[in-house]
């Protein structure tokens, strides 16, 4: 009873694709952003706090303002803190660099993507009289979507991620409806 049943498979390399391309949305993400909602270079405003704590260790340590008992501790988040600053650039540099391979493609689906979170979601005057818009309609196609479509909440995250690549502006509500 050594493995319980499961097999093991030793030295074997996980299957790649056989082509370049992007296997959608998903080719964004890198190592780091397992268990993230979105990758990493979503999120500028973490990113430039941690430059900026960077910035303050070294400058700390470089005058002398850091307390002696703590240096080599500061030391030490200086060296993680770089670390991971390197492999957020580097990651946010191969995105960019899938990005620009594949520039029509994405722009195409961007446009499709645009063109249907705008016509899936309640439109602004509808929303705001009460009982025009069934919430738990609203739910579900954001859940599981309606009637085969994919759900509209994987729908606003590969918008979101397009943007962001784009440099536009990744708020969905621009796209409501009046």
């Amino acid at each position: 009873m050594a493995n319980a049943g499961y097999i093991i498979i030793k030295n074997k390399e996980p299957e790649k694709p056989k082509d370049n391309k992007p296997q959608g949305y998903r080719a964004f993400y890198g190592a780091l952003d397992k268990g993230s909602a979105l990758p990493s270079f979503c999120y500028p405003k973490q990113k430039e706090e941690l430059r900026r704590d960077v910035n303050e260790i070294e400058n700390s340590l470089k005058n002398g303002y850091a307390p002696e008992m703590k240096v080599e501790n500061m030391k030490e988040e200086l060296k993680q803190k770089k670390a991971r600053l390197s492999q957020l650039n580097e990651q946010e540099a191969e995105a960019t660099q899938l990005f620009k391979e594949n520039r029509p493609a994405i722009d195409k689906r961007y446009a499709e993507i645009k063109e249907e979170i705008a016509q899936r979601m309640p439109a602004f005057s509808d929303a705001k009289r009460p009982g025009r818009v069934s919430p738990s309609r609203v739910l579900l196609d954001e859940k599981v979507g309606i009637k085969g479509a994919a759900p509209l909440g994987k729908l606003k995250e590969e918008y979101k991620i397009l943007s962001r690549l784009m440099d536009e502006d990744p708020n969905t509500q621009a796209l409501q409806r009046d």
